[in-house]
């Protein structure tokens, strides 16, 4: 795995995605992402998502936009681009073209129990209202109805949310 220089947005996301209660619950639920175009959001959850599938194992995160041909066009674009530019394409994970997802696979006493990363669009409804996942990113969502938010809020662990 190649050494990366990780923004201090990606440092903030990932100590707001860890932060626990007194309790040991999860402290925030939601972890907003606002900023311009060049505030690196968008490269600093791309590398939370990927540390977080190199790192657990048999888990979930969807990344989410109205249309799961929009997310292709946006985020996978940049996944790939962020990906190729750092050295890690295809680097210990597979790409599932057809069905636009990532897979880390972890063998595990003989077992795999790999992590996937799965492009989604809020056009697809049986994923919206069927999907379970560990961590849900939800970017741009000036789009997704309220109730589609909630759907798959409800379903996640927790909720990264970006937009400008």
């Amino acid at each position: 795995m190649p050494n990366l220089e990780c923004t201090k947005v990606f440092f903030k996301n990932l100590r707001a995605s860890e932060a626990r209660n007194e309790d040991g619950t999860r402290k925030y639920k939601y972890i907003i992402n606002k900023g311009s175009s060049r505030s690196s959001k968008t490269y600093s959850l791309i590398d939370l998502f990927d540390y977080y599938a190199r790192t657990n194992s048999g888990e979930r995160y969807t990344i989410w936009r109205d249309t799961k041909q929009d997310c292709k066009a946006t985020v996978l674009s940049d996944i790939k681009k962020h990906h190729k530019n750092t050295g890690r394409w295809k680097l210990n994970y597979s790409f599932n073209i057809s069905e636009s997802f990532f897979e880390y696979n972890h063998i595990i006493g003989g077992v795999n129990l790999s992590t996937k990363i799965e492009i989604c669009g809020t056009d697809e409804e049986n994923k919206v209202h069927g999907f379970t996942q560990d961590k849900a990113w939800i970017n741009e969502p000036y789009k997704i109805s309220e109730n589609t938010f909630f759907q798959i809020a409800m379903r996640s662990n927790v909720v990264y949310i970006d937009y400008n």
